[in-house]
C-alpha cells in the first residue's frame, strides 16, 4: 500500500516506509498487565494506503508499475487472518453483524473462495501463494491509555503483544494476520505522525513487530464512517471498507515483513520502488464479485505483471487475447501510436502522458512500395503478436500477398513475404468482399497470431510458425459466395473472430440474411457453422444500412469471458449474451443511441460506437460521438447506465463531424496502463488525448503534432485509417 507522506530517512522510499521514532517502546501502561517479555521488538514503520482512492489522479501511480520486483523478503503462503474489534464502541454494522454480507464472511470468501488465486504468481520456488482461512473475530479489551481519541501505532503494536501474550489472541506463526478494525471516534496515528480519515492522511497500513524470533503480521483499519467515507474507496461505507481491508491483506500476503525493512531491499517482498505494493498502482479501482454464500462482496484490484493489467475478484480469470488495436509495441502496458505514412509505418510509444516524438518503425509499406494505391493493400495494415513475445508486429498484403516485419523493441526487422496465398494472383485484390476480411486471429491458442480472410469458397486459415504463414487450408464453407456472402458489405464486413466459449481459439462469425453464424475453432479447423441467433438478420432491418449491420462487434459484457454480441439498432444498442454454444436472445441494452436520437445520421455518429472497458471491471462498457461530444454509458452487467457526456471536445462545435480524417479516428486506447479506456482522435493540429478519470474524460490535449495535416495525415484514408494503438 502506496503513501504520499514524507519520510524522515531520505535512504528510504518515501512510498514504501512510514518512520519515526517509536525506539522499540509500546504507549501506555495497561490496566492489570501481564509483563511483557524482555524479547518483544517494536518497530516505527508501516506501509499506508493513502486517503483519496476512488477520487484521486493514478495516471502516475499507475505509469510506474513497471519496476515491481521481488526484493527476497517473506512471502505468506496460506494467510490465516483473525479480525480484531479493538474495544468496545460503535462499529460498522456489518464489522460485528454474523448474518448476511458481513466483514467476516468477506474475510472467509477472499481466502477460500479462490477469487485470489491468481496471487499464485507472486510465489517463487521456494514460497507458493496458496488459499488461507478465516480464523474468526476477536473483541478485545485495550488497556484504558491505549484506547485514548487517538490511539498510535506504538499502542496498537503494544496491545497486539499484550492481548497475544495474554492468549486473548492466537499465537502469531509464519501465516497469522490480525487486522485490526476500530469503532468510530478513534483517529489513528501513523508512525510518522499522519492521522486517518484527515487531508493527507491515510486509510489503512500494514505492518510488522517481533515477539521473540517469531514475526507479527498485522493491518490497521480506521473506522470509515466518521471522516474517511469519501477517498477509499467506492459505494457504501461497507463496500469501501472491504476495499481497503481486501487491499491491507494483499499487500501483508505478499510483503509481510514491510515494518521490518530499514533499506529498500530485504525483507521486503514484492515492492515497487516508485509505486510501492501491489495495489498501489490501482487505487481506487475496485470490484464486486457473487460470493460462494449467495451475497455479493468488493474486492479492490491489484497489480497482476502477467496480465499487465489491474485485476480484482471478477478479472481473477486469464484475460482474452487482445485485439490488434491495443497489442502493445514495447510491452510497457501503455498503448502507443502507429500509422502508415507516404514513407512507412510512423510510431510513437506512450509516456502516460503523453507521445514520445515519432519515428519511422519501417520503410518498406510506403507509397513507394504501392501500399498507398487502393484499400486492398493500406486497409489490411494490422499489428499482431507473430512470435508470442509481447511486442506488437506489423503486417499488410501487397499484391504477392501478406508481408510481415518482427518488432525489435525499437523498430520493425526487414520486410519478409509471410504468406503468398493471399496475393493479386488468387484474387484477394477483386474486391473488399475479400480484402476487407484479412484478419490475424490467433486461431490455435499458442500465443501467435495466425492469417485469415473470406475468399470466394470460404474462409481460409494460415497457422503461424514463427517464421511465416503455413499454406493456408479452407477452415469453413458456409461463409462463401455460393451462400451470398459475397453480395453486399451487410455480410461480409460482420466477419469477426471473436472467442465464443473462452477456450482461448479464435472462433468465426458473420451475419447473414437469416442472423449471425459463428463456428467454433477446433484448432485446425472451423467446426459446424451454425446459427447462433436470428435477432440480428434482415427481417428486423439490419441489412438496411451501415448505421445498424455496421456497428455489429462482439464485445464480452458480462466478464465471463464468452464474447457476446452487440449492435445499434433503431431503438438503441440490443445485445445477446453468449452461451458458449449459441447467443442468448437479444434484450435492449440502452436507448439513447437510437434513431429519435439521431444516431443514424451518418458515419460521424454510428461510426464512432466502442464498447470500451471504462471502469476497469471486465465488463465492456458503451461510448460515441453525438453533436455534443462523446456520450459514455457504464455496464451494470445486465444493461448499459445512463448516458453522460464525459467530453465535449469531439462535438460538432469543434468541427469533429466534418472530416472522416477526424471522426473516423476516435478510439479508446488504455494509454497509461491503468486499465481503463482512455480517448484518442486526430484533428488537424495531430493526435489529441485524453485521461479517465473514473467518470469523465480529463481535458483533452495534444498527444503528438507528428500526425497533424501539416504532415498530410488528412489527405487521404491510405493515411489516417491506418492509425492504431498498438
Amino acid at each position: 500500500m502506496t503513501t504520499n507522506l514524507p519520510m524522515q530517512d531520505p535512504a528510504l522510499d518515501r512510498r514504501v516506509l512510514l518512520s519515526i521514532a517509536i525506539l522499540g517502546a509500546c504507549a501506555g501502561t495497561p490496566a492489570a498487565p501481564a509483563p511483557l517479555r524482555d524479547d518483544v521488538m517494536f518497530t516505527d514503520h508501516a506501509h499506508a494506503m493513502p486517503l483519496g482512492g476512488a477520487s484521486s489522479t493514478r495516471a502516475g501511480l499507475a505509469s510506474a508499475t513497471g519496476d515491481l520486483r521481488y526484493f527476497g523478503g517473506r512471502i505468506i503462503a496460506n494467510a490465516r487472518v483473525t479480525q480484531v474489534l479493538y474495544g468496545p464502541g460503535q462499529y460498522l454494522p456489518e464489522l460485528t453483524a454474523t448474518t448476511g454480507a458481513t466483514m467476516a464472511s468477506a474475510y472467509t470468501q477472499w481466502l477460500t473462495s479462490g477469487v485470489l488465486d491468481w496471487l499464485s504468481e507472486y510465489g517463487t520456488a521456494a514460497q507458493a501463494i496458496g488459499r488461507g482461512a478465516f480464523a474468526g473475530a476477536v473483541q478485545i479489551a485495550p488497556a484504558a491509555a491505549r484506547n485514548t481519541a487517538q490511539i498510535s501505532d506504538a499502542s496498537i503494536q503494544g496491545e497486539l503483544a499484550e492481548q497475544i501474550l495474554r492468549g486473548a489472541l492466537p499465537a502469531p506463526d509464519n501465516d497469522q494476520v490480525y487486522l485490526v478494525s476500530f469503532p468510530a471516534g478513534r483517529t489513528i496515528v501513523a508512525p510518522d505522525g499522519s492521522l486517518s480519515c484527515v487531508t493527507d492522511g491515510f486509510c489503512a497500513y500494514h505492518g510488522t513487530f517481533k515477539l521473540g524470533s517469531q514475526n507479527v503480521y498485522y493491518g490497521v483499519l480506521p473506522d470509515l464512517t466518521t471522516g474517511c467515507a469519501v477517498g477509499c474507496g467506492e459505494g457504501t461505507a461497507f463496500q469501501q471498507q472491504q476495499a481497503v481491508a481486501s487491499h491491507a491483506l494483499v499487500a501483508t500476503i505478499t510483503d509481510p515483513e514491510v515494518g521490518l525493512a530499514t533499506v529498500v531491499g530485504p525483507p521486503l517482498a514484492w515492492h515497487d520502488t516508485a509505486a510501492g505494493e501491489l495495489g498501489d498502482a490501482c487505487l481506487g479501482q475496485q470490484a464486486t464479485f457473487a460470493g460462494s454464500d449467495g451475497n455479493r462482496y468488493t474486492i479492490h484490484h491489484e497489480l497482476s505483471l502477467q496480465r499487465h493489467a489491474c485485476v480484482g475478484g471478477p478479472t481473477s480469470a486469464p484475460s482474452p487475447p487482445p485485439s490488434d488495436d491495443v497489442v502493445d509495441l514495447n510491452h510497457d502496458g501503455r498503448a502507443d501510436l502507429c500509422g502508415r505514412s507516404s514513407a512507412g509505418v510512423l510510431c510513437a510509444l506512450s509516456t502516460g502522458t503523453g507521445f514520445a516524438p515519432a519515428s519511422l518503425w519501417d520503410t518498406s509499406f510506403s507509397d513507394q512500395n504501392q501500399f498507398g494505391a487502393g484499400p486492398q493493400y493500406y486497409s489490411t495494415l494490422g499489428f499482431p503478436d507473430l512470435n508470442h513475445d509481447g511486442l506488437a508486429d506489423v503486417c499488410a498484403r501487397g499484391r504477392a500477398g501478406v508481408y510481415c516485419e518482427v518488432n525489435t523493441g525499437s523498430g520493425f526487422g526487414p520486410i519478409t513475404l509471410w504468406s503468398a496465398d493471399f496475393d493479386d494472383a488468387h484474387d484477394w485484390n477483386a474486391g473488399p468482399q475479400y480484402w476487407a476480411t484479412i484478419q490475424y486471429p490467433d486461431v490455435n491458442h499458442d500465443g501467435r497470431a495466425d492469417l485469415c480472410g473470406r475468399g470466394r469458397a470460404g474462409v481460409f486459415c494460415a497457422l503461424n510458425t514463427g517464421a511465416g504463414f503455413a499454406p493456408a487450408t479452407l477452415w469453413e464453407t458456409t461463409f462463401s459466395d455460393a451462400n451470398q456472402f459475397n453480395l453486399g458489405p451487410e455480410f461480409y464486413t460482420t466477419l469477426r473472430f471473436p472467442d465464443l466459449n473462452h477456450d482461448g481459439l479464435a472462433d468465426v462469425c458473420g451475419r447473414g440474411r437469416a442472423g449471425v453464424y459463428c463456428a467454433l475453432s477446433t484448432g485446425t479447423g472451423f467446426g459446424p457453422t451454425s446459427l447462433w441467433t436470428t435477432d440480428f438478420d434482415d427481417a428486423h432491418a439490419w441489412s438496411a444500412g451501415p448505421q445498424y449491420y455496421a456497428t455489429i462487434q462482439f464485445p464480452d459484457v458480462n466478464h465471463d469471458g464468452n464474447a457476446d454480441i452487440c449492435g445499434r439498432g433503431k431503438a438503441g444498442v440490443y445485445c445477446a449474451l453468449s452461451t458458449g454454444a449459441s447467443f442468448a436472445p437479444a434484450t435492449l441494452w440502452e436507448s439513447f443511441f437510437s434513431d429519435a436520437d439521431q444516431f443514424d445520421q451518418g458515419p460521424e455518429a454510428y461510426a464512432t460506437l466502442r464498447f470500451p472497458d471504462l471502469d476497469n471491471d471486465g465488463r465492456a462498457d458503451l461510448c460515441g460521438r453525438s453533436r455534443s461530444g462523446v456520450f459514455c454509458e457504464l455496464n451494470t452487467g445486465t444493461s448499459f447506465g445512463p448516458a453522460r457526456l464525459w467530453t465535449d471536445f469531439f462535438g460538432d462545435a469543434n468541427g469533429w463531424n466534418l472530416d472522416p480524417s477526424s471522426y473516423a479516428t476516435i478510439r479508446f486506447p488504455d494509454l497509461d496502463h491503468d486499465g481503463r479506456a482512455d480517448i484518442c482522435g486526430r484533428d488537424k493540429t495531430g493526435m489529441t488525448c485524453a485521461l479517465n478519470t473514473g467518470d469523465r474524460f480529463a481535458p483533452v490535449t495534444l498527444w503528438s503534432a507528428a500526425y497533424d495535416d501539416a504532415h498530410q495525415w488528412n489527405l487521404g484514408p491510405q493515411y489516417y485509417s491506418t492509425l492504431h494503438f498498438p
